[in-house]
């Protein structure tokens, strides 16, 4: 009888490569919160969201593009293997552009809370792609149309190839 070629040993240490049952522990894929429990995506977001008065930039990687063909066909650059993220500086940046309650009201729109950024990845699950008004510079912009509870979510976001991320610029709700 022949022996296999590669020792059980060897076959082990190809599994833990690949992620099998003996794969290293990544404590960054598992947040937790001050207590010690794990945290969810919306708790990582309103967190980061607490702390949009601050001069440290907090990005939170809270979703992977779904459908990265079609978009990569509408926004011209390919976005395969991108996830969407948005730091405290672009929530910070909602909230002071559409938060208020008088000027949202005059624009038909609804203000923004601390609440709506732990929706993010539900507008991502369920949201629509739409091409976003282009700038003269900068990176190429898109558009999430959802509606979520009878509320309907705009989220802009810009094309980051380098970090392969599409950063979140700014959110509003009608």
């Amino acid at each position: 009888m022949r022996q296999s070629a590669t020792s059980p040993f060897e076959d082990a240490k190809k599994q833990r490569g690949k992620g099998g049952a003996n794969r290293s522990f990544d404590p960054s894929k598992h947040p937790r919160g001050g207590d010690g429990r794990f945290v969810s995506t919306g708790t990582r977001l309103t967190e980061a969201a607490a702390q949009a008065g601050q001069n440290a930039v907090n990005h939170v990687v809270f979703a992977n593009v779904r459908r990265p063909a079609a978009l990569s066909k509408m926004a011209g650059e390919d976005v395969r293997g991108f996830k969407h993220a948005a730091s405290n500086q672009a929530m910070r940046h909602s909230l002071r552009q559409h938060g208020d309650a008088k000027i949202e009201k005059a624009r038909g729109q609804k203000p923004v809370i601390m609440d709506d950024f732990a929706k993010l990845p539900q507008v991502m699950r369920t949201g629509i792609y739409h091409q976003a008004e282009q700038r003269a510079f900068g990176p190429r912009r898109i558009e999430v149309h959802a509606t979520i509870d009878g509320v309907r979510y705009i989220y802009v976001g810009e094309i980051r190839r380098k970090q392969r991320r599409i950063d979140m610029v700014t959110m509003w709700k009608r």
